[in-house]
């Protein structure tokens, strides 16, 4: 009996092993390395770190991908510069699920041509997340200039635990300011990011044991009412005025230039031929204008593009990031705008 056990654990590690060896090889996703490496309150790559990133079962797409000097996904080093334009947001301005050139960064740096552009791109960040990027190129960068880019649920991510959270955030009941900083991994951790293996198991099939087991003994979900916009849901416009002026308040000491917000679309709807109002949306255009930003809003842009095409802007039907065709489009976009006067 005891031969029998050591004989099947034996053949289990030697099976584990193989697969570690199986997936070195292959493309699977390593090790990012984020963490507050450049400032306490702002999460980056390690500054020169270089990895590698597929996606899903099949490893498609696989990508290898540099940190800068700072730690953000760009072709340039950013070093103080008060002619260059700040380029802020969340994983639609870090694209890492881009090849170098198509990011947004890369696009409007072609368009803009010899003005520097510093991409600095947070994933799973929001809105006030952005106030502290933008504090941090004006005291280090010099930057004067900067555009926003607001994807659909950057304005309700602001509250704490909402997940999307890098450091700042609004208590959702009192409306407090709080800070949530994400711990450092712990030894152990840092030995397991480095198995090819495990980062297959966890980052492309999305296996979580502990998930699974709390599902299966959990009441099932209650029905929602279907219609609105999901990341809406639960805001009303007190909401969205009380954190955009948290967000102005911040940054008063840092507009020396011009802040633009680029404000993304319901894109998925915009596929379906559904043009239902969004007034919470327009409500929030109207407070970033009443506070003497400009905004920039891609719906049109994106509609008359799809209408006339019949292309989609999406990186996959699974992946709803800006493909190549939209960072396009938002580039010559973001030109136009900063054309005028």
């Amino acid at each position: 009996m005891v031969r029998a056990a050591a004989l099947v654990i034996a053949g289990a590690l030697a099976c584990v092993l193989g697969l570690e060896a199986l997936f070195h090889v292959l493309p699977v996703s390593t090790y990012t390395d984020v963490g507050y490496h450049i400032d306490p309150r702002i999460l980056t790559y390690r500054p020169g770190h270089a990895f590698r990133l597929s996606w899903g079962w099949n490893l498609e797409n696989p990508l290898r991908q540099q940190a800068n000097n700072l730690g953000f996904l760009s072709e340039r080093d950013f070093t103080p510069d008060p002619r260059a334009l700040g380029l802020i947001g969340d994983s639609f301005v870090d694209a890492s699920m881009l090849p170098r050139g198509e990011r947004v960064g890369d696009q409007v740096q072609k368009v803009l041509g010899a003005r520097p552009v510093y991409a600095m791109g947070g994933p799973g960040s929001s809105l006030l997340d952005y106030a502290e990027r933008m504090r941090y190129a004006s005291e280090k960068l010099a930057v004067r200039d900067f555009v926003i880019v607001l994807e659909t649920g950057d304005i309700k991510q602001v509250y704490c635990g909402s997940g999307n959270i890098h450091a700042p955030c609004l208590d959702r009941k009192t409306g407090e300011a709080r800070v949530e900083t994400q711990p450092p991994p712990s030894s152990l951790k840092l030995v397991l990011r480095h198995s090819a293996f495990l980062q297959y198991m966890l980052g492309h099939l999305r296996f979580d044991p502990a998930a699974r087991l709390a599902r299966a003994f959990a009441a099932p979900p209650a029905s929602r009412p279907t219609g609105g916009r999901s990341y809406w849901t639960g805001m009303t416009e007190g909401d969205i005025d009380r954190i955009v002026g948290e967000f102005f308040e911040r940054v008063a000491p840092y507009r020396k230039g011009r802040l633009m917000f680029v404000l993304d679309s319901d894109r998925l709807a915009m596929n379906r031929g559904d043009a239902t109002p969004d007034p919470l949306r327009e409500h929030l255009m109207d407070a970033l204008r009443s506070r003497g930003a400009e905004v920039l809003d891609l719906a049109p842009v994106f509609a008359r593009y799809v209408e006339e095409t019949g292309y989609h802007l999406e990186i996959s039907p699974h992946d709803g990031h800006w493909n190549a065709r939209a960072t396009r489009l938002v580039a010559e976009a973001v030109a136009t705008a900063l054309a005028r006067q």
